[in-house]
């Protein structure tokens, strides 16, 4: 059974029914460039390790010397992670950066958590997201797990061969 949790405010994120959550923040205009492109991506072609966008908007451009951008963006609300499920992915974060690019897990994760190490390895595959952490990782109705930090997948500039995925 899904549980949720407490919305953080100083994170920005407000509930706004029962099952939608809205994120409202600021970036440069660089950075949202890049941040506009993955979300309008993800609401084209939803990704199962993603959590569902539903609405995109900008609430205030700033040109000049300051160029920052205010916007919200609607998402599906998620359930919080087990002790276990965040110890987990704990391990993997102290080893994702790592440049050999393999995560190892104790026997007793791979045996408990074994759709949670899938999930693991296809974020690690994929190489886009830059935030991994248990914080920015909650499961959906089906016990699927998404990443939610959107921002997490922000490689400046726009136009970088790292972001040809979103331009797809």
């Amino acid at each position: 059974m899904i549980k949720y949790g407490h919305l953080p405010e100083q994170f920005g994120l407000t509930l706004i029914s029962d099952m939608v959550v809205r994120k409202e923040a600021l970036l440069n205009n660089d950075c949202f460039d890049c941040l506009e492109g993955i979300i309008n991506h993800y609401m084209r072609h939803p990704d199962p390790t993603v959590v569902p966008i539903y609405n995109f908007e900008i609430l205030h451009r700033v040109p000049g010397p300051y160029q920052i951008t205010k916007y919200r963006y609607d998402m599906k609300r998620l359930g919080m992670l087990t002790d276990g499920e965040r110890s987990t992915i704990a391990t993997a974060t102290r080893q994702y950066y790592m440049p050999s690019n393999s995560i190892e897990f104790p026997k007793h994760q791979r045996d408990a958590y074994p759709e949670l190490i899938e999930f693991i390895r296809e974020v690690c595959r994929l190489g886009r997201y830059r935030d991994f952490h248990y914080g920015n990782v909650m499961k959906d109705d089906d016990e699927s797990y998404k990443l939610i930090d959107l921002e997490g997948f922000i490689y400046t500039p726009f136009n970088r061969q790292e972001n040809d995925w979103i331009r797809e």
